[in-house]
């Protein structure tokens, strides 16, 4: 590691330097005030190293006025990009607080706290996402928590821009990677080990989607208390994002919903296209298990047991309705029988349809086409599913005889020379 100088300056400029926050790859920060306006501030210092490259300096400068338009509350203001006494630095808004790191290791936290937490965030990501910004190292060190409760999200998109230092910076996996582990074709290797998407951790070109994976970590140890991805070392701790599947929370913490699972299965994907294609989407699903909480109801969705990596896309509403449907016409089916048991047996005469052997004087029923009249593109399967579901019911007992489809189609064409096969009520 480099050595640093641990003098702190007394004033930068207009700034009075009043104590050191912290280093990082991107230089240090101080608390300052700024005396123009008598305001409190976040000072970072880019190293002086990443100021004399001309080419990062601007793609920097360009990328923080993109940032500093950002207006939501959970992004940490940018005020001013200056150069004073040869420092280039970067004036930010002052969060006080603690990080959400700190938060995790005191314990447990709520479910609905939980969710408080990560809906902003997936907020942020989505208004990010939106203008072209891309975090790639959201981690819990670079989440704040405020006294007062509220999310803050800090250094949004400035880790795009770091560049390489030395290979003895391997020696924390909890550090950010500030060099290239192995230049490709698409790039340097940027972020954090532990918080990092398979694809940034291979140098592969990254969109929003990998702020997905990381907030899904982020997700995953809120809800355990335990990262989904661990190693010795960064590159073991890599090779755990890569191929390692992490168990279910649930099976961690059984008090959890098994949909916070489906949510956070879904982040940690390790494909990005089978991810949340946008954060807005998973603040949604957020927002909705949040909403159920509240209200006393809670989703439990069929989740997969065999492994927090296998997912099922939530049920549509079209296939919750065939058990309701069957439900509905069995029951049905087997009171008009009842009741014409209890009447006594109809007289009539035996008829026959021609060769298909279907006894009509007989208890027998006919279980024909369901014509759908939604959306036949969506839900063209409805129809057959429920045929099929409905004759095995009426088929479990000796009271009816049920006849198929087929059989009812052929002697329909016997009698009526019809040849078209299909027959639903919508026709009959």
């Amino acid at each position: 590691m480099p050595e640093h100088n641990d003098t702190i300056p007394d004033q930068i400029g207009p700034y009075r330097i009043e104590a050191l926050i912290g280093r990082g790859g991107m230089g240090v920060v101080y608390r300052a005030l700024d005396t123009r306006l008598d305001r409190q501030v976040a000072l970072k210092v880019l190293p002086e190293e990443f100021a004399r490259d001309e080419k990062r300096l601007s793609r920097f400068e360009s990328e923080a006025k993109t940032v500093a338009q950002l207006d939501h509350p959970a992004i940490v203001t940018i005020f001013a990009i200056e150069e004073w006494d040869q420092h280039r630095v970067l004036s930010m808004e002052l969060v006080k607080g603690k990080t959400l790191s700190w938060h995790i290791a005191q314990g447990s936290i709520e479910l609905t706290r939980i969710l408080d937490l990560a809906l902003p965030m997936a907020e942020a990501l989505s208004l990010a996402h939106k203008t072209g910004i891309v975090h790639r190292d959201l981690k819990p060190d670079n989440v704040m928590i405020c006294d007062d409760g509220q999310v803050k999200v800090l250094d949004f998109g400035l880790a795009k821009v770091t560049g390489p230092t030395s290979r003895n910076d391997l020696a924390d996996d909890d550090m950010t990677l500030d060099y290239a582990v192995g230049v490709t074709q698409e790039g340097q290797i940027l972020g954090t080990p532990a918080y990092m998407s398979p694809e940034q951790a291979e140098g592969k070109p990254v969109d929003g989607r990998t702020d997905i994976f990381s907030l899904g970590v982020i997700l995953y140890e809120l809800a355990t208390g335990i990262r989904p991805f661990k190693g010795d070392t960064p590159i073991s701790t890599i090779t755990s994002v890569l191929r390692e599947d992490p168990p279910p929370p649930h099976e961690l913490k059984p008090g959890l919903p098994r949909y916070l699972g489906r949510i956070i299965s879904r982040c940690l994907e390790k494909s990005p296209d089978r991810r949340y294609q946008t954060a807005l989407d998973l603040r949604n699903d957020l927002d909705q298990l949040r909403s159920e909480i509240e209200s006393g109801v809670l989703a439990k969705p069929d989740i997969l047991e065999s492994g927090i990596h296998e997912i099922r896309a939530p049920r549509s509403k079209v296939a919750l309705l065939v058990p309701i449907l069957v439900l509905a016409v069995v029951p049905l089916v087997w009171y008009l029988i009842f009741m014409q048991q209890q009447s006594g047996p109809v007289k009539r005469e035996p008829q026959s349809l021609s060769n298909s052997s279907v006894s009509l004087g007989q208890s027998t029923v006919a279980v024909v086409g369901f014509s759908n009249i939604t959306d036949p593109a969506d839900k063209e399967n409805l129809g057959p599913i429920l045929v099929s579901l409905i004759a095995s019911e009426l088929s479990s007992g000796d009271a009816l005889k049920v006849v198929s489809q087929q059989r009812v189609s052929f002697a329909r064409q016997s009698v009526t020379g019809d040849t078209n096969s299909s027959f639903n009520l919508a026709n009959a």
